[in-house]
């Protein structure tokens, strides 16, 4: 027997796997101040964990407020590109993605924008 989902189905599914995993019920927001992306580029972080003890679960990368002290360097011109972006640790990143294969992606940044109300351009590996 065959079963057909169609795309809204299985961003359901999807986004039902996100509302029951535990971790994602009882984040809280953290100023991770900066994060240092080599030669000398420090950018913005903020980190959601269970509590601020934790690793991050999620990181989130917003727009830099600090652009223009670093116009001259290519790396981080380059990394604007994706910006704002989330970073999910490891192991959530590892189980979301043996599940969905990255599918997972879309249904995850439309929840995080809803419950946070930051806006994600894309993610980071």
């Amino acid at each position: 027997m065959k079963f057909i989902i169609t795309e809204s189905q299985l961003e359901k599914r999807i986004l039902d796997y996100i509302l029951s995993y535990p971790e994602f019920n009882n984040l809280e927001e953290f100023d991770c101040s900066t994060m240092d992306w080599g030669e000398g580029v420090w950018v913005e972080e903020i980190c959601f964990m269970e509590n601020n003890w934790d690793d991050p679960i999620i990181s989130y990368f917003p727009y830099p407020s600090n652009k223009k002290e670093y116009e001259d360097n290519e790396v981080f011109l380059q990394e604007l590109d994706y910006l704002p972006a989330l970073k999910l640790n490891d192991e959530t990143s590892s189980t979301l993605s043996k599940l969905f294969g990255d599918r997972w992606k879309k249904p995850f940044q439309e929840w995080f924008e809803s419950k946070f109300g930051y806006k994600v351009k894309s993610f980071f590996d």
